[in-house]
């Protein structure tokens, strides 16, 4: 059963609606078309080709053809698909999309939450059979907003793993900065990659890893230099340092002035 009706707009507007269970031999589908095209897989499977990217669809996954896309779709002869979709156009499509997390490079979500994303393909169909062209559309941006959610929420969970990771990496550097560790060993320590942790230092803190260790060995050194009567050359390798030159160099570079200099200053 195929419904098709144009309601224009200028930022976003419906182009066509339709729902369709697939026979197994149902062969291959191009349309060309000139505007994006959302499909909800209900049931079954199917494949799509895309970019000559091909992907295995199965229940619950949404996938885009976006306008003027060589594409390929087909039921998995098998367990043929069901599906529903949606054809839109608009000024503000591509952007909406977007925040959505879907593109012409990620063309294929999953949704298996609720049937939320079922009800509202539902919905549309059945206004536009109705011509409530009006409540169909607000169906369409609660779809979005669905689907927004769900991104922003994996984001969020995403933005947490990464920040947890920092936190413990940084509550390691604290414990471990005196002795002779290194960003790699500090990789093998977590079992992560080093690229990984570089991101990840570079995002949170706006430095390196390594320039991180570092700054918090000087900051060290700084401390026990005003606080303690230890030799300079002591306070060095306590604080993590394999040479007084190595501290010696780093430490003028940080701070402008020698280790001795910086001490003096706090010597009455």
């Amino acid at each position: 059963m195929i419904f098709m009706k144009r309601y224009h707009g200028h930022d976003l507007y419906l182009y066509e609606s339709g729902f369709e269970v697939c026979q197994s031999d149902k062969p291959f589908e191009f349309i060309p078309i000139d505007y994006f095209l959302l499909h909800y897989c209900v049931s079954g499977e199917g494949f799509l080709i895309l970019h000559d990217d091909k992907r295995h669809i199965t229940a619950g996954d949404i996938f885009l053809i976006p306008p003027n896309t060589a594409n390929k779709y087909y039921p998995f002869p098998e367990n043929p698909w069901s599906y529903c979709w949606v054809g839109i156009k608009g000024s503000m499509v591509k952007s909406i999309l977007e925040e959505c997390g879907l593109s012409y490079d990620n063309f294929v979500l999953h949704y298996d939450k609720d049937d939320a994303v079922l009800r509202c393909f539902q919905q549309i169909y059945e206004r536009c059979t109705k011509s409530d062209y009006y409540t169909a559309l607000g169906y369409l941006y609660q779809f979005f907003g669905t689907l927004a959610e769900k991104r922003n929420s994996i984001l969020l969970e995403s933005k947490t793993i990464h920040r947890q990771r920092l936190e413990k990496i940084i509550k390691y550097i604290y414990a471990q900065y005196a002795n002779n560790i290194s960003i790699q060993s500090v990789a093998d320590e977590f079992n992560l990659d080093r690229t990984y942790i570089y991101r990840l230092f570079k995002k949170e803190t706006g430095i390196s890893p390594k320039q991180y260790l570092l700054n918090f060995r000087i900051e060290k050194a700084c401390d026990l230099l005003c606080k303690s009567h230890m030799s300079v050359t002591e306070i060095g390798y306590m604080v993590g340092f394999n040479s007084f030159s190595c501290f010696s160099k780093q430490f003028c570079l940080k701070k402008g002035t020698s280790p001795m200099k910086y001490r003096k200053q706090f010597i009455k």
